[in-house]
């Protein structure tokens, strides 16, 4: 067994810098990962600094959430654009 010399990690802001448009956000049910090929365009395509939620049918824990979530985000100044998933799947 041969011993490497542990080496960190780079650390988190070293990456972020390296990808300006990291800081965007998208928020969406797990069951839209299949359909990455249809949204993951439009995610791309967000303005820096903002987030797109892609909102499940019917009233889910995550649905609460982005509700809770979009008024503050538009607050710290980003902008939120909302797509329903019935668009995708």
């Amino acid at each position: 067994m041969t011993h490497r010399a542990h080496t960190p990690a780079r650390p988190l802001r070293a990456r972020l810098q390296r990808n300006p448009r990291s800081d965007n956000l998208v928020l969406m049910p797990a069951t839209m990962l299949p359909f990455k090929g249809r949204w993951g365009p439009l995610a791309g395509a967000v303005a820096a600094r903002a987030a797109l939620f892609i909102v499940p049918e019917g009233e889910t824990p995550l649905r609460r959430a982005m509700r809770q979530l979009v008024p503050q985000l538009r607050a710290s100044g980003r902008q939120v654009t909302a797509l329903s998933a019935q668009q995708f799947g």
